[in-house]
């Protein structure tokens, strides 16, 4: 087993995806470490020369896809006969055509996150890698993915180039400038969002679905977008006595970036030194995920120390853990955690890694459960490929891939925000623990305070 302290966090991240067609890509990592680096076995490599530049693109792209993918058998496909098929037998007359082959090459895994970006989508995901506030050309959309691979508008920016076209909450993207997105044949939330992405002042042509199935087609003028960061409210909570009454800060995470733990700690600091919070909610409904090493980074900071956070299992099986190396520097604070189906991959490995050290209490639905882990591997001619490495385990070891994380209070109202803090207990290290409840007629929002 291999133990992984914060130097080793930038080998590895997950990148399911929570975009902002603003359109914050998924922060699979740093663009330093952007290659997959830890020790796979090769694959036989066939000995028949490549001649063109696009035959050798594929040839590159089967190699490192048998040298790094998880699923050793290859989702049952021959991978000596692919190459045979896509390589040898490839006859591309241009790089569009090899590029193709390279799709469909990929669609053989089975594996909808392990996918090919071409050199304008993987310059646009590196360019927003480096952190948060980023400004570019968008149109002001946070989208997110429902199980069926439909694209979904979380929410538009206000006065966003999206909220004044008319786009809305739970609008289902299925089109951009005439490219499907999403569903069963369209590309990647991703490859979307790259479509989306673009020069300010210019317009893409958006088509929806809304309430009531029917399609419309939305054009978007780009504009200079900054990416929304965490943010925070406070609210005060009644409980049965006035001895229960507590100030509650509300922290709403919409994805992780690179700068989101900084943000999370500083906000904490802000609510309970500034507005007097007792306790925090962690607000994750909606955060499909973002940098694998921030979520870590982050449940360090609210951790004891030699606690697990979460493992990473490769192509051999072979565990790595991730462990916090000292008391975090918010463990004591309570903490609650809100989730909602959408809750997936690296958010899932913060709630997952609070709930089981016995942290804090998770309240609302069954998240969405990504346990998968990408790494990005950059082509010749600035092509990448995004490919599942490994798979991830709470720290339980519950591998919750396609499962998700149980809430231990379920509630649909709760995922309405129709809930009541008091405090019960201790938890497992002696802090005051944050339990949650839903009672039917308390919402916890109705006398919120936002800064």
């Amino acid at each position: 087993m291999w133990v992984f302290t914060k130097r080793h966090l930038t080998a590895m991240a997950a990148c399911c995806i929570m975009l902002f067609a603003s359109l914050f890509l998924p922060n699979v990592a740093d663009t330093a470490s952007m290659r997959f680096g830890w020790p796979t076995p090769s694959v036989p490599v066939a000995s028949a020369a490549v001649s063109s530049e696009e035959a050798r693109t594929v040839a590159e792209a089967w190699k490192v896809l048998g040298k790094a993918y998880v699923d050793q058998t290859f989702n049952g496909v021959d991978w000596q006969a692919t190459r045979q098929k896509f390589v040898s037998k490839g006859n591309y007359k241009n790089m569009d055509e090899a590029y193709q082959g390279i799709r469909d090459m990929c669609k053989l895994l089975g594996d909808k996150y392990t996918r090919f970006l071409t050199p304008a989508q993987y310059s646009s995901i590196t360019q927003l890698y480096q952190a948060s506030g980023v400004e570019f050309g968008g149109i002001g959309v946070e989208m997110t993915m429902d199980t069926s691979n439909t694209i979904i508008v979380a929410s538009t920016y206000p006065g966003s180039p999206a909220e004044r076209a008319g786009l809305k909450k739970g609008d289902a993207i299925k089109a951009v400038s005439g490219v499907q997105v999403g569903g069963k044949i369209g590309g990647t939330a991703d490859e979307a969002a790259s479509l989306l992405r673009g020069t300010v002042g210019t317009e893409v042509a958006v088509t929806v679905t809304g309430f009531g199935g029917m399609n419309r087609d939305v054009t978007v003028a780009r504009e200079v977008i900054n990416m929304r960061p965490v943010t925070a409210s406070v609210v005060d909570v009644a409980g049965e006595t006035a001895e229960e009454n507590m100030r509650v800060g509300i922290l709403r995470i919409p994805v992780f970036s690179k700068d989101t733990s900084a943000q999370v700690l500083e906000l904490i600091d802000s609510v309970r030194i500034e507005k007097g919070a007792q306790a925090i909610l962690l607000d994750l409904r909606g955060n499909v995920g973002g940098s694998f090493p921030t979520a870590v980074d982050l449940a360090k900071e609210l951790l004891p120390q030699d606690q697990t956070i979460v493992y990473a299992v490769d192509r051999n099986g072979e565990r790595s853990e991730y462990r916090t190396e000292g008391q975090g520097s918010e463990q004591a604070i309570p903490i609650a955690v809100l989730v909602d189906k959408s809750t997936a991959s690296a958010a899932e490995v913060l709630t997952a890694a609070l709930q089981e050290n016995g942290r804090a209490k998770v309240i609302g639905e069954q998240t969405f459960g990504k346990g998968l882990v990408q790494t990005i591997a950059p082509l010749q001619g600035g092509a990448a490929l995004v490919i599942t490495v490994s798979t991830y385990e709470t720290p339980h070891n519950h591998n919750i891939n396609k499962v998700g994380i149980a809430p231990d209070v379920e509630n649909d109202r709760c995922v309405k925000a129709q809930v009541r803090a008091t405090r019960e207990g201790s938890n497992t290290f002696g802090a005051p623990r944050l339990s949650i409840i839903c009672p039917e007629n308390r919402p916890l929002l109705e006398r919120n305070r936002y800064f």
